[in-house]
C-alpha cells in the first residue's frame, strides 16, 4: 500500500514547481520516512532522462499494441489509444514508467483488474489485461471510451473527462451524470470493491450517448482490505473525505459516496470541495453558485457532510436522491415539507395540471351558470320546504284541533246518548200515560154519559112536579158529583197532558220526527177549536130557539106542559147527542194539552129545571 500512497503523493507534487515538490512531499508524507523516500525516488526517476515514454510521431508499434495517438498522460504514465493485433479492435493502453515498486504496483493493478470486472455495470470501464511489454515499459489494457464516428465509418470519436466537460454540462445534466456513476459505485459495492478515487478525472464521458464510464480502478480496494486503518492516506487529497484526511482511514463506502458528492461539487462550481488541502489547509467546502438549484445544492451538501453518518447511506441511495431530484419528486429534504411536496407535485404533473386547468377555464362558466341553478333551484326547494313545512304546521295544528273536537264532540255524543236513555225511558212511559189519559177519558165519557141519562130522566118527571123537585135535585147532586168526577178526571188528564208535553218536548229537543207530529197535532188542535166554535155557536142558537119555543108554549094546561116538555125532551136528546158526539170528536182530534183546556159544559140540566118551574106555575 505504500507504493499506492507515493504514486498519489509524486501526483500532487507533480502539480507544483521543482524547489516546491520536496517540501510538498514532505508534507503530505505526514511524517512517513519510508513513503517520502519512496516518493522523492519516483520523482527523481520522472525526472530522468532515460525513461522516455512514446511521444510520437505515430502509430507506433509496441508489443502487441499499435498506438495511434496519445489520450493522456499522469503521474508516472501516458494513455494511449491503441489498436491490439491480432483482434484489430480499439484498447486504451496505459503505459507506466519503470521504477522503484512498478512490478508490485502492477500485479496490485492486475488483482484490482479482476475486481472491477466482476462489477455487472456497463458504466465501469473494463481492464482486460495487466503486465509489461518485453523490453519495454509497464502496462495496463482497459476498454477505450468512445462512439462511432458517423461522419467516418469505421473511425472512433474518444470520449473526454468529466473535468474536461464541466464547461458543457449543466446542473441537470450533471446531475444525470452523476446518478449514472453512483450506480456503478454502487455496483461495485455490491460486488465488494470500494474505488477510493473519485474525481472528474477517473470518469470518462462519451461523446454521443453521453455515457460515463467510471476508470481508474488502481487503488481500488476490497471492502475487507478497506476496514483496516494506515498511516497514509489512499486518493486524491481536494476530493478525500474527512475521515480519510484527518483520521488516516483506509477508503470505504462512505468515502465513495463524499467522492461521488465532491465530483458533483466540482461539476457545478468548477472547482473541488478542497482546493486548499495541497497547502495543508482544510477549510469546509465553500457555498455552491446561486445558480445551482437549491434542492440540487441539499442533495451535494448532504453528500459532503463530516460525519459519515450524515450522509446518503450509500451511494445507491445518493443515486436515488439524484433521480428524484431529476423527476421533480421528493427528496430527503422535500419530504419534510408539506409545501415543498406540494410544489414538486404540481411540477411533476404541470401538464395535466394544465390540462384540467384549460378544462376549468371552458367548463367554469358552466359550472357558475351550473351553479346559480343550481342554487336558485336550492332556493326553491327552500322555499317549497318552508312552505310544505307550514301547511304541515297548520295541518299538525288543525288535527290536534279536530282530536281535541272529536274528543269534545264524542263525550257530547256519550252525554246525549245519556240523555238520549233518558228521554228513552221516559218515553216507555208514554204507554202507561196513554192508559192513564184513556182511563180518565173512559170515565169522562161515562160520567157525561150518565148526565145524559140522568137530564132524560128528569125531562120525564117534569110533569110532576114534586117528583121532577126531587129528581132535579137528585140530577143536581149526582150532575155535581159528576162534574166533580169530570174536573178531577179533567186535572188528572191536563196532569198527564203537562208530563206527555215536556216529555214530547224533550223529545222533540233530540228528535226531529217528534217536531213534525207536535205540529200535526197542533193541526188537529186548530180544526177541533173551529169545529167546538161551531158546534157553541149551533147550540146557543138551538138554544135560543128553545127558549123562545118554551115561553111561546108555556100553558097553564098539563097537556101543553107535557107537550112542551116532550117537545123540549126531543130537542135536548138531539142536540146533547149532538154535544157528546162533538165533544167526543174533538177528545179524538184534538192534542192533550188542548182537551185538558176545555172541559165539556152542560148547560141542559138548569133549562130543564126552569122549564119544571115554568110548568109548574
Amino acid at each position: 500500500m505504500s507504493s499506492l500512497g507515493a504514486d498519489l503523493v509524486v501526483e500532487v507534487a507533480l502539480k507544483h514547481e521543482p524547489s516546491e515538490r520536496a517540501r510538498i512531499v514532505a508534507e503530505l508524507s505526514g511524517g512517513d520516512l519510508e513513503l517520502q523516500r519512496l516518493a522523492l525516488a519516483l520523482l527523481q526517476h520522472y525526472d530522468r532522462a532515460d525513461a522516455p515514454l512514446p511521444s510520437g510521431p505515430f502509430p507506433v508499434e509496441l508489443g502487441p499494441f499499435t498506438l495511434e495517438r496519445e489520450l493522456g498522460a499522469g503521474a508516472h504514465g501516458k494513455v494511449y489509444l491503441a489498436l491490439r493485433r491480432p483482434l484489430d479492435g480499439y484498447v486504451a493502453v496505459k503505459l507506466l514508467r519503470p521504477g522503484p515498486g512498478m512490478s508490485a504496483f502492477v500485479e496490485q493493478v492486475r488483482r484490482e483488474a479482476g475486481r472491477a470486472r466482476r462489477i455487472p455495470s456497463i458504466h465501469v470501464v473494463p481492464v482486460f489485461d495487466a503486465g509489461r511489454i518485453e523490453g519495454g515499459p509497464f502496462y495496463v489494457e482497459m476498454a477505450v471510451c468512445a462512439d462511432p464516428d458517423e461522419a467516418s465509418p469505421g473511425s472512433i470519436r474518444i470520449g473526454r473527462s468529466l473535468h474536461a466537460e464541466r464547461a458543457a454540462v449543466s446542473a441537470r445534466e450533471a446531475a444525470r451524470l452523476v446518478q449514472d456513476l453512483a450506480r456503478a459505485v454502487q455496483a461495485a459495492h455490491r460486488t465488494g470493491v470500494v474505488h477510493g478515487d473519485l474525481k472528474p478525472e477517473n470518469v470518462l464521458v462519451t461523446p454521443e450517448t453521453r455515457r460515463v464510464m467510471l476508470a481508474d480502478f488502481g487503488i481500488a480496494t476490497s471492502l475487507a482490505a478497506s476496514a483496516v486503518s494506515g498511516s497514509t492516506p489512499i486518493g486524491t487529497v481536494a476530493y478525500m473525505a474527512p475521515e480519510q484526511w484527518r483520521d488516516r482511514l483506509a477508503p470505504s463506502e462512505a468515502s465513495d459516496v463524499y467522492g461521488l458528492g465532491g465530483t458533483l461539487y466540482f461539476l457545478l462550481s468548477g472547482a473541488p470541495p478542497h482546493p486548499a488541502r495541497e497547502a495543508g489547509e482544510d477549510p469546509p467546502a465553500a457555498a455552491l453558485p446561486a445558480s445551482v438549484p437549491p434542492r440540487l445544492r441539499e442533495i451535494v451538501m448532504r453528500a459532503l457532510a463530516p460525519d459519515p453518518a450524515d450522509r446518503p447511506p450509500s451511494a445507491g441511495a445518493f443515486a436515488e436522491e439524484l433521480r428524484r431530484f431529476r423527476a421533480d419528486e421528493p427528496t430527503w429534504h422535500d419530504r419534510r415539507s408539506a409545501s415543498r411536496r406540494l410544489l414538486l407535485f404540481a411540477r411533476r404533473h404541470v401538464r395535466e395540471l394544465a390540462a384540467v386547468a384549460a378544462v376549468l377555464a371552458l367548463l367554469l362558466p358552466l359550472g357558475v351558470a351550473g351553479y346559480h341553478v343550481f342554487t336558485r333551484q336550492l332556493r326553491e326547494l327552500a322555499y317549497r320546504e318552508e312552505t310544505l313545512r307550514r301547511h304541515i304546521d297548520d295541518l299538525e295544528r288543525a288535527r290536534r284541533e279536530l282530536e281535541r273536537d272529536t274528543a269534545r264532540l264524542e263525550g257530547a255524543a256519550d252525554a246525549k246518548q245519556r240523555e238520549l236513555a233518558r228521554v228513552e225511558g221516559r218515553l216507555q212511559l208514554l204507554p202507561k200515560m196513554d192508559q192513564a189519559l184513556g182511563a180518565a177519558r173512559a170515565q169522562a165519557e161515562a160520567a157525561d154519559a150518565e148526565a145524559k141519562r140522568q137530564h132524560a130522566e128528569a125531562q120525564r118527571l117534569l110533569a110532576d112536579e114534586r117528583r121532577a123537585s126531587e129528581r132535579a135535585a137528585a140530577l143536581d147532586a149526582a150532575l155535581g158529583a159528576a162534574r166533580d168526577g169530570l174536573a178531577q178526571a179533567t186535572s188528572r188528564e191536563a196532569a198527564a197532558v203537562r208530563d206527555a208535553g215536556r216529555a214530547v218536548g224533550e223529545v222533540a229537543e233530540l228528535r226531529a220526527r217528534l217536531a213534525s207530529l207536535v205540529a200535526e197535532a197542533e193541526t188537529a188542535r186548530r180544526e177541533a177549536e173551529e169545529r167546538r166554535s161551531a158546534l157553541e155557536v149551533e147550540l146557543r142558537e138551538k138554544a135560543s130557539a128553545l127558549a123562545a119555543a118554551r115561553a111561546v108554549r108555556a100553558t097553564p094546561e098539563v097537556t101543553a106542559a107535557a107537550a112542551s116538555a116532550s117537545a123540549a125532551e126531543g130537542v135536548q136528546r138531539p142536540r146533547a147527542e149532538r154535544s157528546s158526539g162533538a165533544s167526543a170528536a174533538r177528545r179524538t182530534a184534538e192534542p192533550d194539552a188542548t182537551r185538558a183546556r176545555k172541559a165539556p159544559v152542560l148547560v141542559e140540566p138548569a133549562e130543564a129545571r126552569k122549564a119544571a118551574e115554568t110548568q109548574a106555575h
